[in-house]
């Protein structure tokens, strides 16, 4: 090829510092095939470790005509690797203004891919006197971001890009998830459920987890009004669900921040904004927390069912995250409100995650408002994430402190 393209976008650029911390490694070279779409793999790179990237590879597939360039990192957090996602187009665009002559741009396209969200953008660039038309998709997937390039004397399309995203997102290994894989046995689903969340049946004592769910601390709604931080928004757009989560802490802002010692309240809302039912289960989980790495007090986990004339409410732990592990068939219109608090016992970033399990099978459909006993054989995850600061709290004993 008359220029080479092997362009490490990602660590051309400067990103907050979100998180540090020792990991295990879970990527290896086996994650890269021997070709993609017809073309050779000639290399693989090990990426060294920072403060944002626990690990990762870069490998690169060249022929005559084309060359694919694939990177896979692992982020240090889910918040980290979304941060980065959606940062990566300017990022980009001010990488390659510095790298060639000229470039011209098209618009860019999103697409689900293997059930995530992906952003591709297509474009043509100059050095030289010469020209090559190539194009990249990215996504992030919990905390692994994957970025693919493609380079050639002809444009990529958006659904070869796509097709080989897909291949990479299907070689993330395995977490041992909050829920089963889809076809698990029913004893064996059973392990995950062993918890159970109590229902409550008092509707005096529903109405006020409810209230308490939706009630906000006042220094936070005067912070709120002056910018909007600390909340995270996504569109499931196949099943039409409205998802927010909302971490509040002490202070607004991009990243809200709060003192050790003193509560953290989150708020996982999902809305049915379809014409259907659908089936799904979610949760509010803390990632360092079930590492092991970020000591935390829980205080309250409750779940509020609002639908049309009516309000359920079960309270749980974070042993009872994915409401027992039972699906709720939600009718159009309808919430579900998923809310925590806890007491962060160390400093650092604290990262929050909702995840959510839902499944848009027709004859969910049909069923009735409420709680499935049997969980779908297949099902399809989303997840929001956000971050909030826990800092060293402000010394009050004057002058002991000095």
């Amino acid at each position: 090829m008359v220029f080479k393209s092997k362009l490490f976008v990602l660590l051309a650029f400067g990103i907050a510092v979100l998180a540090a911390g020792v990991l295990a490694a879970t990527l290896s070279e086996d994650i890269f095939p021997s070709s993609l779409e017809g073309i050779s793999l000639t290399s693989v790179e090990e990426e060294l470790s920072d403060d944002e990237i626990a690990e990762g590879f870069s490998a690169y597939y060249e022929s005559e005509e084309k060359e694919i360039d694939v990177f896979f990192w692992r982020m240090r957090s889910a918040s980290i690797a979304k941060s980065v996602e959606q940062d990566l187009i300017p990022a980009i665009k001010e990488e390659y203004a510095l790298l060639f002559d000229e470039v011209d741009w098209e618009s860019s396209k999103t697409a689900s891919v293997a059930g995530y969200q992906s952003t591709a953008i297509r474009f043509r660039v100059y050095l030289g006197g010469d020209y090559l038309d190539g194009g990249f998709i990215f996504a992030a997937v919990k905390d692994y971001l994957i970025l693919i390039q493609a380079f050639g004397y002809e444009k990529p399309s958006f659904s070869e890009l796509e097709r080989v995203l897909e291949i990479f997102i299907n070689k993330i290994p395995e977490n041992g998830s909050p829920l089963p894989p889809p076809g698990e046995q029913e004893e064996e689903y059973e392990y995950w459920t062993s918890e159970k969340f109590q229902e409550v049946k008092n509707q005096d004592m529903v109405e006020k987890i409810y209230e308490d769910q939706n009630s906000y601390k006042e220094e936070f709604v005067e912070a709120y009004e002056m910018i909007e931080g600390g909340i995270a928004h996504v569109i499931i757009k196949d099943a039409k669900l409205d998802v927010k989560l909302e971490v509040q802490g002490n202070t607004a802002g991009k990243i809200p921040k709060v003192n050790e010692g003193d509560e953290v309240e989150v708020r996982l809302e999902i809305e049915n904004d379809s014409r259907y039912n659908l089936a799904l289960v979610a949760g509010i989980f803390y990632p360092g927390y079930d590492a092991g790495v970020f000591e935390l007090e829980e205080k309250k986990y409750t779940i509020s069912f609002e639908w049309d004339g009516g309000l359920s409410s079960l309270i749980g732990s974070f042993k009872t995250k994915l409401i027992g592990g039972k699906f709720v068939v939600m009718p159009p219109g309808s919430k579900l409100y998923v809310y925590s608090k806890v007491v962060p016992e160390q400093t650092g970033y604290l990262d929050v995650q909702g995840l959510i399990y839902y499944t848009t099978e027709k004859k969910y459909q049909e069923y009735d408002i409420g709680f499935l006993d049997e969980a779908p054989k297949a099902y399809q995850e989303s997840e929001v994430s956000e971050t909030i600061l826990v800092e060293q709290r402000p010394c009050d004993w004057w002058p002991i402190c000095l």
